[in-house]
Formats: structure tokens, C-alpha cells, sequence
């Protein structure tokens, strides 16, 4: 059998729509080391969690357009992708969306404007992420 080296994740929008991303390297090594770890459970590391991913190309100035979408299956492939398709490396557990550390950790060193997009999407209501106003987010994280 072929070793299929990549991965991908299928994931959610705050929108509901759906859709498949290529895992980078970084992320692969770390689903490979889980695997090695916990063999039949380690998709468990992923799914159910909200991962940081491109929801549009760089913009002209090089700017990232990011969101955080809810990661509902995991799957190997030998394929890869070149496009903006990928998810970043920052995932949070839903018991951190919301929370002070868990923006702490995501915002990384991406610019402001995306750092406040992030924000203000790490808000969930009876388990679905959905937007919120800016003002609300900033209190509940204080």
C-alpha cells in the first residue's frame, strides 16, 4: 500500500458551509507523533476542535485572512496542495474558545486586523462558533 503522507481536514464555517484543507508539514509531524502515541484514538486530537485556517488568499499587501472553523473529520492522502487551502498550525480544544489563553495562543503574530477577526469568532453558542460584537468578546475574556 502506498504511504499517503499527508494530511487534510474536513472542516466547518461559522457560515455551515463545508470544506476540505491540506495540513502543513508542521502539523503533520505532530498528527504523526500522536499517532505513533495513540494509534486508534489519536484523530481525537483534531476533531471536535476549531483550527485556524486561510478563508481567502494573501492580500496585496500580504495580508492573511484567517478564521477558525470546527474540524469535523481527518483523513490521509498522498496529495498535497500549493494554493491557500491550508490550515495554520494553532487549533484550540472548545474549552479554551472564549477564554483569554486561548486568543493568547491563536492571534500569533498575525496583524491586527486579523487578530480582531479572531476574536471576535471565538465565541461559541450551544456549541456552534458564531459571530460576535467585538465589545462582547473583549468582556468575556477579561
Amino acid at each position: 500500500e502506498k504511504h499517503r503522507k499527508y494530511f487534510w481536514v474536513k472542516v466547518e464555517f461559522i457560515s455551515g458551509k463545508k470544506r476540505w484543507y491540506w495540513c502543513p508539514p508542521k502539523l503533520t509531524k505532530a498528527l504523526d507523533v500522536e499517532k505513533d502515541l495513540r494509534p486508534t484514538t489519536y484523530q481525537d486530537s483534531l476533531i471536535g476542535n476549531y483550527i485556524v485556517i486561510a478563508y481567502k488568499d494573501y492580500g496585496k499587501e500580504g495580508q492573511e485572512h484567517l478564521t477558525l472553523a470546527k474540524v469535523l473529520k481527518l483523513q490521509r492522502s498522498d496529495k498535497r496542495t500549493y494554493s491557500w487551502h491550508q490550515t495554520r498550525s494553532q487549533f484550540l480544544t472548545p474549552d479554551n474558545i472564549g477564554t483569554r489563553l486561548g486568543y493568547r495562543y491563536i492571534r500569533h503574530d498575525y496583524n491586527v486586523v486579523t487578530r480582531l477577526h479572531l476574536l471576535n469568532v471565538t465565541r461559541i453558542n450551544n456549541g456552534k462558533m458564531q459571530f460576535a460584537p467585538i465589545a462582547c468578546v473583549l468582556k468575556s475574556i477579561n
